[in-house]
């Protein structure tokens, strides 16, 4: 009997892990089992296709808010095709339903729901016959769960996100979230297993993975087993990058510790403040005071080493237009490398699901569920907030405006302004929130602060923005319309002096032959110099300065003319952003 275990991910580098906990669960079965990983972007009648060819008696589907549209269509057609076919489903978005599902799809055999190891083994013993169409039963302990890859799965997970999880469940209720259910117990492998299992990971051969992504829900809750497995990964010598969800109120004085040493790009960590107004946080049934959340948070920033993602949502209860931007605004002053808001979803099997009419939430009722409407915010604050998000892509998350930002934020309290404005300015122009051309977004920010930011502080942003160009530029190149002038008269007048300062610094390489003669003079010719209009700016970002030349991104050189004595000093990049 073949079974085929089917997901539908959100993206190519990601996999469902659930796929191969399940194959896992029925090893040593007299069953051929096969997965078949698809994204949301493949044409639906290409996975049906593949179906067909994979030609299965059993077809499992595991349900997300994000494949829901391509899951009914294959429900509904793929029988017509393979009329013995028998379809299982599991999975968060329908076991919460189930009953629902059923009805709407007749065609589905049976849905497991929860955890699915046990249910699906307890099936398969019984060759796939079951009394109720509905199984929910009690699953195996964790610990007793087997990692869920082998050796041969790593020949096609080259290059995507490997998951793995040292825990399961949720000590929390926050009422919008599934893990918040009575039946998401949380249970801890130890220590000695996590570490056996990170070790077999990390040691595959010609596999290195690029990301492993912890997907504990509030993987430092258990402080002891967090800081045991942070102090195990910081002393291997790998490339891997490690992903965590925390918790900022229960970050601590000796977790701080334990990361302090953590080496650069080790390390990634997302966090959901989801609101900074304690009425919110206590009407979610989330712990803590933002007061005493924000001072962790802070902790966390020091560590310079570690890449942050902060997570707010839109819509809460309680929460008005005016209070989400407050949210925005204290988040974006902790200075995160990314902020991600996202929108309040009504999940089927939540606490606030049961409740949303105290609220009078209007949402979607199929995934992915988002809301549209409250009796505290309306559908264009809603709209508002999203043009908002879409600024915030562009000129936060991208992380190429460093120097802009960081004098916009300095300058202004309400961050939010910029990033609403932005984002209205280039829907204004009928432009796609994935705008990709790097030098478009560099020419559309300078128009638009050159044209709605106040003539007094304007040229300080100006000059930021064609140095935050500068500082990415891999050659000479200014864009004609950042209004460059000013650096190419600098270029023009130093010139001569870089050059020979460079070729002095140089000559031991550039003699020995006719190869290193070319390399030199490529990189002199593709030499970025910068020199700023605004006085501000030089004395405030320069230290007085003249101005700044960079090589070919990997070495940039000051320049400076006192007593009228030309200096030329190397730098570094971390001198200057």
């Amino acid at each position: 009997m073949k079974v085929l275990l089917l997901g539908i991910n959100a993206r190519y580098t990601h996999i469902n892990t659930a796929l191969y906990y399940l194959r896992q669960s029925i090893a040593g079965l007299k069953f051929t089992v096969n997965i078949l990983e698809k994204t949301i972007n493949d044409n639906i009648w290409d996975i049906i296709n593949d179906i067909f060819n994979n030609n299965p008696d059993i077809l499992c589907l595991s349900h997300y808010i994000w494949n829901q549209k391509h899951l009914e269509f294959i429900i509904r057609d793929i029988k017509k095709i393979l009329p013995n076919l028998k379809i299982i489903c599991g999975g968060p978005d329908i076991s919460y339903n189930a009953e629902e599902w059923l009805k709407q799809f007749p065609e589905i055999d049976y849905i497991i729901k929860g955890a699915g190891e046990k249910a699906f083994r307890v099936l398969a013993e019984n060759n796939f016959h079951y009394d109720d169409k509905i199984i929910c039963l009690k699953n195996y302990p964790f610990e007793c769960i087997p990692i869920p890859y082998i050796e041969e799965d790593f020949q096609v997970l080259q290059n995507r996100y490997i998951y793995y999880e040292a825990s399961r469940g949720c000590p929390f209720k926050c009422s919008y979230c599934m893990s918040s259910r009575d039946d998401q117990l949380i249970e801890y492998k130890s220590f000695n297993l996590v570490k056996s299992e990170l070790d077999f990971l990390l040691n595959i051969e010609n596999f290195k993975p690029i990301i492993i992504k912890f997907i504990d829900r509030s993987f430092n809750v258990n402080s002891d087993l967090a800081i045991q497995i942070w102090t195990y990964l910081k002393q291997l010598h790998t490339h891997t990058k490690f992903h965590f969800e925390i918790h900022p109120l229960y970050f601590t004085e000796d977790q701080y510790r334990a990361l302090q040493d953590i080496p650069e790009n080790r390390f990634q960590f997302e966090i959901g403040i989801q609101s900074i107004h304690n009425k919110t946080i206590n009407l979610i049934n989330r712990k803590g005071k933002w007061e005493e959340i924000y001072n962790k948070l802070k902790l966390l920033t020091s560590l310079k080493s570690i890449h942050l993602h902060f997570d707010l949502i839109a819509g809460l209860p309680g929460e008005s237009y005016s209070d989400i931007t407050q949210s925005f605004n204290q988040i974006l002053d902790l200075k995160p490398d990314h902020f991600q808001p996202g929108f309040l979803k009504i999940l089927p099997g939540t606490a606030l699901e049961q409740e949303n009419k105290k609220w009078d939430y209007r949402y979607q009722l199929k995934a992915p569920y988002r809301i549209l409407s409250s009796s505290t915010i309306s559908f264009k604050e809603l709209q508002n907030i999203e043009i908002a998000e879409t600024g915030l892509d562009i000129l936060y998350n991208s992380n190429i405006f460093k120097i802009f930002i960081s004098e916009y934020f300095k300058a202004y309290q309400n961050r939010y302004n910029l990033f609403f404005d932005f984002g209205l300015y280039l829907q204004s122009l009928d432009i796609n929130k994935n705008l990709s051309d790097r030098k478009k977004i560099f020419v559309l920010l300078y128009e638009f602060i050159k044209n709605n930011i106040d003539k007094s502080i304007n040229e300080l942003f100006l000059d930021c923005i064609r140095f935050d160009w500068f500082l990415q530029a891999k050659t000479h190149y200014y864009p004609e319309e950042l209004d460059a002038i000013h650096s190419d008269k600098f270029k023009e007048k130093y010139y001569n002096e870089f050059k020979s300062f460079w070729q002095d610094c140089n000559s031991e390489n550039i003699i020995t032959n006719n190869s290193n003669i070319q390399q030199f003079k490529h990189k002199l010719k593709n030499v970025c110099f910068f020199a700023p209009k605004n006085a501000l700016f030089m004395n405030r970002i320069l230290n007085n300065e003249l101005g700044m030349v960079i090589v070919n991104q990997t070495q940039i050189y000051k320049i400076s003319n006192k007593n009228e004595e030309t200096k030329i000093i190397e730098i570094s990049f971390n001198d200057v952003v």
